[in-house]
């Protein structure tokens, strides 16, 4: 609880060597992979944890047990695999001291995946725009040749007024063509901009939001494996959470 986390470890493998048929093994074998997972230790966490699942499958720790794995699947990215373990907490144990933690990191997970979802709309929107703006400057410049050309015909055609009657038609046909091509790729064009810009201003109303830090979150959580009063500060703190989420909501609303 002091942070000590080496020293917790260190205090553990001594306890867990010398005292092997302890009744207080199953805690400290938990203890021992929840810490793994504040140093950073992320593999030895699952592996330390999933041997106290299987050993202990009815122990009073499991429900933190599995938060423990899958925070420790969050933190080295593995997001998918992590929200699995997660749900399964609030369908199993949906009365464990781990639940609403458990629901607060599925809320952050799926946001981050909605901002990863978004960007990656928002580059394919600025891709398709920088062909679209490509293909205009090439129309441009198929117009303005179009228009030459009509242009030496006209003076040229001065000279012989019957002379080939029928390409100026042609010419001016398509000269016209020419200019509802652009226009529709223009129109194109503004629209991909548009959206371009809405989406930007989405991720930002998003970026703007509270975000709990999960590195953060981690190091400072302190077990508690009973059920207590809550507070006034735990009181406002769950307040404070609650609002941001629904704010989340309501712009992830906005967007769909």
């Amino acid at each position: 609880s002091s942070g000590k986390y080496k020293n917790a470890v260190n205090s553990s493998n001594i306890f867990l060597s010398r005292y092997p048929n302890s009744a207080n093994c199953p805690e400290v074998l938990y203890q021992r992979g929840r810490i793994y997972c504040l140093l950073g230790l992320y593999e030895k966490a699952l592996n330390e944890l999933y041997s106290f699942i299987h050993k202990y499958p009815t122990h009073k720790f499991l429900p933190s047990a599995y938060y423990w794995v899958a925070e420790s699947l969050y933190l080295s990215g593995k997001l998918q695999e992590s929200r699995d373990v997660f749900s399964r907490i609030l369908l199993n144990y949906p009365t464990s001291v781990k639940a609403e933690q458990a629901k607060q990191r599925i809320s952050l997970i799926d946001q981050i995946a909605t901002q990863k979802e978004l960007l990656t709309l928002l580059q394919l929107n600025q891709e398709q725009t920088q062909k679209l703006s490509d293909q205009l400057a090439q129309r441009e410049k198929d117009y303005e040749r179009t228009l030459n050309e009509y242009k030496d015909k006209i003076a040229s055609s001065m000279e012989d007024d019957h002379k080939d009657d029928a390409r100026l038609l042609e010419l001016e046909r398509l000269l016209q063509e020419e200019k509802d091509k652009n226009a529709e790729l223009y129109e194109k064009f503004l629209l991909l901009e548009a959206k371009n810009r809405e989406l930007l201003d989405a991720l930002s109303m998003l970026d703007q939001l509270e975000m709990p830090k999960p590195k953060e979150e981690v190091e400072e959580t302190t077990e508690k494996e009973v059920e207590q009063e809550p507070n006034d500060v735990d009181e406002e703190k769950e307040r404070l959470a609650r609002e941001a989420a629904e704010k989340r909501r309501l712009v992830l609303e906005m967007l769909k």
